[in-house]
């Protein structure tokens, strides 16, 4: 999955890699990411910054025979609603 996301930018492993060094990845956590594009807002054209979304929607443990653990429905749901918001607040009417 983040050899397609690093692909749009370095900035997006790097925020995961952050993230996970700080303990800051809990279920149900939506961490955004602004690409790095040079757009920092909306501009006379009307591009607008892109964002990505990482949602932490799965538990790991090494120490499991299959160290990744199912995908939580209701931590997907949660992550979606918080993503959706977002969008909300920062959409351009």
């Amino acid at each position: 999955m983040f050899d397609a996301l690093s692909k749009l930018s370095t900035s997006i492993g790097d925020a995961y890699e952050r993230a996970s060094e700080h303990g800051d990845l809990h279920l149900g956590d939506l961490h955004l990411i602004r690409l790095d594009d040079g757009c920092q807002e909306q501009d006379m054209t009307g591009n607008t910054p892109k964002m990505v979304a990482l949602a932490v929607v799965q538990s790991y443990n090494p120490r499991r025979k299959i160290p990744r653990s199912e995908i939580s429905l209701p931590h997907l749901e949660s992550c979606l609603s918080k993503a959706a918001f977002s969008a909300a607040q920062n959409s351009v009417p």
